[in-house]
């Protein structure tokens, strides 16, 4: 109804903070609590927002997503620094870092994939954190050799879900929605602040 909320209308399609294509990638990013990654390369510049825009848009499978990254120098949203999960379809899956504005592919060494808010290249920094929802995460998929139904993975999440607390910066953080992404079929369930009672399904093709 106003200019303002018109203008972040228009804005809202390259903030994504992750998501899912028609062919059944999906990326979600974590917020990383060190340096903003800030490339200098002289290639393209793309922000941590719009690559996610960008890889869902032109991607159809990891390779796809990590060519299309590699070619860009990455400059972080919000004065942050952030990985990034990417996923398609067959299975694959990569978590992608830049450590000292380098960018860093890691690969599963098990039948499945974590990520938190913790460098996977450094786990032992001292600006990490979450190994503990991590460690909640990887037990359970180990226990089920990697494998859990739709309901089972949103139950997961709420176990690992954060409760509002203050942050470093003094700011409230918090769990505000939890994805499951269905891959093959293209749909997705959703919960909105950690109100897990309440699951909405979307399909990408409808």
């Amino acid at each position: 109804d106003t200019l303002k909320d018109s203008l972040v209308t228009l804005a809202a399609p390259y903030a994504p903070l992750d998501g899912m294509n028609e062919k059944g990638l999906a990326v979600g990013v974590l917020l990383i609590d060190t340096k903003p990654t800030n490339q200098n390369t002289k290639k393209v510049d793309i922000t941590t927002t719009t690559a996610i825009r960008l890889m869902l848009d032109k991607a159809k499978n990891v390779e796809e997503a990590l060519e299309l990254l590699s070619s860009y120098d990455m400059h972080s949203s919000a004065n942050s620094c952030y990985h990034f999960q990417i996923c398609d379809a067959s299975g694959k899956s990569v978590v992608v870092e830049y450590v000292d504005d380098e960018m860093k592919v890691v690969y599963p060494d098990k039948n499945y994939q974590c990520a938190t808010n913790f460098l996977l290249t450094q786990p032992d920094a001292k600006f990490n954190f979450g190994q503990d929802r991590y460690q909640i995460i990887d037990e359970k998929l180990s226990s089920t050799n990697g494998k859990l139904s739709k309901h089972e993975a949103m139950q997961l999440l709420s176990d690992c879900s954060q409760e509002a607390h203050k942050n470093k910066q003094g700011k409230i953080s918090k769990t505000q929605w939890s994805c499951v992404y269905d891959l093959k079929n293209k749909k997705v369930m959703i919960c909105v602040n950690e109100n897990y009672d309440a699951k909405y399904t979307i399909s990408v093709l409808e």
